[in-house]
């Protein structure tokens, strides 16, 4: 999918040039996906990707790239994922896939996780009050919306769930914690409980059950 191109944003909105604004959307989360899941089959969980290319856009640049290119941007991608002064420790292959995924994925959907803690300190907000500032999904009898059909141009709710798996990846890495990646996390995971599971309440900051249930 990397290799066969994401049609421009621009036209996937205009849903000119024959693409279709759902299914542009389908296609970024899936290479983001797809990026992540190369990364920690790589770093985790196994077997190794012999055949995977260093650079996730392999061929673009000609058939292979040359070893020092491939250091050269492996080391580009690791100072990229350094973040609020947190460095990547250890060793880890492929950066530049989960670069690629933070790209398509949890930079996606960044501005709406992190806008539910405007003006909050992230290092002392909870999930309780992210949930209470997330969208409260339309009424669908019980029913799970994979797919907003009156937001076709919205990503599908399930990019906020890949998101936070990807922001959680990129965190595990890190020296030392990250605010910018805590609010997001806050955030993300608000997001998902309002589409996925909006009747599961958080408790509030003061204990009381159900607080904003009617907000």
């Amino acid at each position: 999918l990397v290799r066969r191109g994401i049609p421009p944003v621009a036209a996937a909105r205009r849903g000119s040039d024959g693409v279709d604004p759902a299914a542009h959307e389908l296609v970024v989360l899936a290479v983001g996906v797809a990026a992540l899941n190369a990364f920690t089959q790589a770093n985790v969980t196994g077997p190794e990707l012999g055949g995977a290319p260093a650079c996730p856009f392999g061929g673009v640049g000609g058939a292979e790239v040359a070893e020092g290119v491939t250091e050269a941007w492996d080391k580009w991608a690791r100072a990229q994922l350094s973040l609020d002064g947190e460095d990547l420790i250890g060793r880890c292959f492929l950066p530049q896939y989960l670069y690629l995924a933070r790209l398509l994925l949890v930079d996606r959907c960044s501005q709406r996780a992190t806008k539910l803690l405007d003006g909050t300190d992230v290092t002392c907000a909870t999930l309780a009050a992210a949930r209470a500032a997330a969208p409260k999904p339309v009424a669908s009898s019980g029913r799970v919306i994979l797919w907003p059909d009156e937001e076709p141009k919205k990503s599908p709710p399930s990019a906020t769930w890949w998101a936070a798996r990807a922001a959680l990846v990129h965190q595990r890495l890190l020296s030392g914690r990250s605010p910018t990646l805590r609010g997001a996390l806050l955030g993300l995971h608000a997001l998902t409980l309002s589409a996925y599971a909006p009747k599961n309440q958080a408790p509030s900051a003061g204990g009381s059950a159900g607080a904003g249930a009617g907000a």
